[in-house]
């Protein structure tokens, strides 16, 4: 349960963390960071699933990848919403995906 609360508390760390880095720029180039992020944090989990090596594992961390790419893509051509629901969803992988562990 400790483990837990250090965890929630670091993601809450490095989100306001990285909320007042962002906040440093101009409106489009916090846009365009954001879409960095997400697709930086999906990228991550197609390491987690090749170091796994489940060929099951692999097949469901690239389909997450390609989901949370998908929607910063779209986050930046047609709408931050969907950046926003990208980082949301994310959380909500995270929690579903691990139980246990975050």
């Amino acid at each position: 349960m400790i483990r837990n609360v250090r965890l929630y508390f670091f993601g809450l760390v490095f989100a306001l963390l990285t909320i007042s880095f962002l906040l440093m720029f101009p409106k489009q180039k916090t846009l365009e960071l954001l879409v960095v992020i997400l697709t930086i944090i999906a990228s991550i989990y197609l390491g987690f699933a090749l170091s796994d090596g489940r060929r099951k594992e692999i097949i469901i961390e690239i389909s997450a990848m390609i989901f949370f790419i998908a929607l910063a893509v779209l986050g930046m051509w047609i709408s931050p919403y969907f950046l926003i629901a990208g980082y949301l969803l994310h959380g909500l992988w995270d929690i579903i995906h691990n139980p246990g562990i975050i």
